[in-house]
């Protein structure tokens, strides 16, 4: 095995020394080179016969050598990025302003292609704008994306010099900016923010990584203007205005409405798709559509040679013209990893045809892997590289095995049939062989997509070999267009048969999308489960092959087993919190969410009550950043929904929280029941679809728990006025003595009911309509006397005369836009423990100088 396929060896050495170079430091250096001196000295004191395999190893090891210290290069030199980032970061912290958005005019070059993107947020930035509901993305239509290579920066009326590189944002589509044009920008910029929920990912630590400065936004193309001359002779130049010239022949040309879906899978401009078709490709498993990707290139490049070889021209030009095209694809769409894979085995293996020399693909893929870590070795850790990388070798392995001869008795038996039998037997093979084989792809990528993206989808074993001729068809018609459609009727032409076939794929993607079963929402394993069910497939398949059947059984029944057991955590894991054994305490969360609100109640007896779930914003992603904070924190059953009144940044994620986990019931008061919000009736339209009862709660109702109890507070049966703010459904939990009030958007009139109540000491208090001070929150205060006050919205809440409302009594005021994620840990003994998310991890809560 190591003898046929020495690169194979080589790569997964190499990989396995990179990752534990990351977990175990330098010492995996030294344990490689003990292994390289005892394989050089095996070499040197061995027969001639085993030296060719001791030869090997030691180059093995020697390689596995280079490249740990190489990633250990890596590793410090992205530590001192991150350090200098930091230090960069420092000096210019009073100018950023931290994470707020403040103005700055800035000189400097386009240095990346521009990205286009749906815009689905105004910039706006005064008090009136942000109080707006968000717009339609009629009225938005596109955002423009690239990055600027600061050199001056305005300060005091002085431009200054600066080194440095800043994304930029503008709220407009584009067509004017290209790399190497000089600019100057009036436009706000911000630090990047760090991850403030858990399962966010961290967007600062990634921009230290790409050594970018701050994020710059502006709101019109009217605020870039020219400096000086432009720098013409770039090739990113020169792609960039090829891709807009084939954006403005897509979207002149394709039909079936169907061109923002031909610029993201052609072009790779992957935002420019509709937002619920992202999410419908990766619930049913087929989002490596969407991304430029290994099988973009291999399709292409296997419709070039049938089209070469139709014209009958020679093998060498054939091949090389090939590569040339696939080579100038990758590039044209940004050369990801995956791209990247596929065009050198591409490249290898008509160099190999070329030459007449024998390869294996399997060989060829390991020298790509090699190629790609060479060139960095964090593409190791990267899904898409993994996934690509595992697909591919499935397929190799599937395909070798498909290309066995028949035996002598199948070929005689075939030879004796009729056609119309050989043609049926052979359709019937080559449909279960490709079933069976995008099957095997589909269960050994599971585990990688299961833990990446939270989604196990059985439908995509069909749906891929369904969707792959209109996908190659579409492709193939958009590169036609690239070249040709300049020229009416063959563009029109070419741009009818794209837009069909894809809006075929459009519909059955759709159609898929809604088949039960077909796909799952879950909480992932730990990683241990993961590392553990590919070292499971290695040693079983290292024993007993892959070539036999009986083989293939007993590495499938062994990873099937072990795939059950991952799917019954989750359940252990809930009747653990249900039981006696888990720690008694009751635990609320106050999600970073910006303007809106999310809060989770995990109560001693491991029920899960989720209090809204909104933001303002993005109506269609706003959910996005709460179900990975649930999965990240291992939930995936929510016991009670509650909405407390029909404000959309307080119930727009609530769609997207019901497709993705279980809810038992729906709490809210009558006055929402009774909306004609159409928001909101699509909302109850879709708990009645998923069996979700719903129940009105009103004033004094009430739920005795074993330790703990709800309690409402407002509204009562009938309205107290007309806006909705003032009909919030306030509710107070008790544990262990301990009082936490949550009241919504609560305003006059609904304030006057709710402090009709005899006077109650709180613990902790939500401040009403997210600090705001119409919410006559000092009559609140004085009303409960709240030892903690958490405030859901973003740091500009915290006004100076809220300030002084809340100062004299020295609360512990805590503002999620501030301070993060915060929970508030009520232990069995009465006592309180603060804590906010902060470095990845749940840490004490302790006030910092600037607060």
């Amino acid at each position: 095995m190591v003898e046929k396929y020495p690169m194979v060896g080589i790569l997964s050495v190499v990989v396995i020394a990179v990752f534990l170079r990351t977990q175990w430091g330098a010492s995996v250096t030294w344990g490689l080179g003990i292994h390289l001196a005892i394989c050089a000295f095996l070499f040197a004191h061995s027969p001639s016969a085993q030296r060719p395999r001791f030869g090997l190893m030691a180059l093995t090891f020697a390689l596995a050598l280079c490249f740990s210290f190489h990633h250990g290069n890596a590793l410090e030199q992205s530590e001192r990025t991150m350090a200098r980032w930091k230090e960069s970061r420092d000096a210019w912290s009073k100018l950023l302003g931290g994470r707020q958005w403040h103005p700055i005019v800035m000189r400097g070059t386009i240095d990346q292609p521009v990205r286009l993107r749906r815009a689905y947020l105004s910039f706006g930035t005064s008090a009136a704008d942000r109080d707006q509901p968000p717009k339609s993305i009629s009225e938005l239509g596109w955002q423009s994306l690239t990055v600027l290579r600061v050199q001056e920066i305005r300060s005091d009326a002085v431009w200054r010099p600066s080194t440095m590189s800043v994304t930029l944002t503008i709220d407009e589509r584009t067509r004017d900016l290209l790399p190497g044009d000089n600019v100057e920008i009036h436009a706000q910029w911000r630090l990047p923010p760090p991850a403030t929920n858990p399962g966010q990912w961290d967007m600062a630590n990634r921009y230290a990584e790409m050594n970018y400065a701050a994020q710059a936004k502006v709101e019109s193309i009217h605020h870039v203007s020219r400096w000086k001359p432009a720098a013409r002779f770039r090739l990113d130049r020169t792609m960039a205005i090829v891709s807009a010239i084939a954006i403005e022949s897509m979207e002149r040309n394709v039909s079936f409405g169907q061109s923002t879906l031909a610029c993201a899978l052609i072009l790779g401009q992957r935002d420019m798709a509709a937002w619920r078709l992202q999410e419908d490709l990766l619930a049913t498993g087929t989002i490596h559509m969407l991304s430029i990707s290994g099988m973009h290139i291999e399709m292409i490049a296997a419709a070039l040679i049938v089209f070469g070889s139709s014209l009958a021209i020679r093998k060498e030009w054939l091949l090389g013209g090939v590569c040339a095209v696939i080579w100038s694809y990758s590039i044209l769409c940004g050369a990801n990893p995956p791209v990247l894979r596929a065009a050198i085995m591409l490249t290898a293996a008509f160099l190999a045809r070329c030459m007449g020399w024998q390869y294996s693909s399997l060989n060829n893929l390991a020298i790509a892997g090699v190629i790609l870590v060479l060139a960095r070795t964090s593409v190791v850790f990267e899904i898409g590289t993994q996934l690509s990388f595992m697909a591919v070798a499935v397929l190799i392995v599937s395909g070798e095995r498909l290309l066995k001869r028949p035996s002598a008795l199948q070929s005689l038996m075939a030879a004796r049939s009729s056609v119309w039998r050989k043609s049926l037997r052979a359709g019937l093979g080559w449909c279960i062989e490709n079933i069976r084989t995008s099957f095997w792809v589909w269960f050994l990528t599971a585990p990688l997509v299961w833990t990446g993206f939270h989604v196990l989808s059985p439908i995509a074993i069909v749906l891929n070999l369904i969707l792959w001729i209109p996908m190659l068809i579409s492709l193939v018609a958009g590169l036609g267009m690239i070249l040709l459609g300049w020229l009416p009727v063959i563009g029109t032409v070419l741009g009818f048969l794209c837009g069909f076939q894809l809006w075929i794929v459009d519909e059955v993607v759709k159609a898929a999308e809604r088949i039960p079963w077909g796909h799952f929402w879950l909480v992932s394993p730990p990683m241990v489960w993961l590392y553990l069910f590919y070292a499971i497939g290695l040693v079983i398949a290292s024993l007993f092959g892959t070539r036999l059947r009986s083989a293939r059984r007993r590495v499938l029944f062994s990873l099937l087993a072990w795939f059950l057991l991952g799917l019954t955590i989750d359940p252990i894991f809930r009747a653990y919190r249900h039981s006696g054994f888990a720690k008694k305490q009751m635990t609320i969360t106050f999600l970073d969410v910006g303007h809106g609100s999310h809060v989770w109640i995990e109560t001693p007896d491991g029920q899960l009550w989720c209090y809204d779930a909104g933001r303002m914003g993005d109506h269609e992603r706003s959910y996005r950043g709460m179900v990975d904070a649930l999965w990240a924190m291992k939930h995936s059953v929510i016991d009670s929904l509650i909405l407390s009144h029909a404000d959309s940044d307080h119930f727009n994620a609530m769609d997207g929280i019901l497709e993705r986990f279980t809810v038992r019931r729906f709490l809210t008061s009558p006055q929402v029941l009774d909306h004609t919000d159409p928001m909101l009736l699509s909302l109850r339209k879709n708990l009645v679809q998923r069996g979700v009862k719903e129940f009105a709660w009103l004033r004094g109702t009430s739920e005795e728990h074993p330790g703990w109890s709800v309690f409402v507070l407002h509204p009562p049966a009938n309205d107290v006025g007309r806006n909705d703010n003032a009909n919030s459904l306030c509710m107070m939990f008790e544990y262990a003595g301990r009082k936490v009030l949550l009241p919504g958007d609560l305003e006059p009139p609904g304030t006057s009911y709710l402090l009709s109540h005899p006077s109650t000491p709180i613990d902790v208090l939500m401040a009403p309509h997210h600090g705001s001070i119409h919410s006559q929150v000092e009559r609140i205060l004085a009303w409960c006397q709240p030892e903690h006050v958490v405030i859901s919205s973003s740091q500009r809440s915290l006004s100076p005369k809220l300030e002084a409302y809340l100062e004299p009594d020295k609360r512990n005021v805590l503002i999620t836009g501030r301070d993060a994620a915060i929970r508030v840990s009520i232990r069995e003994d009465a006592s309180i423990e603060l804590l906010h998310w902060k470095n990845g991890a749940w840490q004490p809560f302790t006030k910092s100088p600037d607060r």
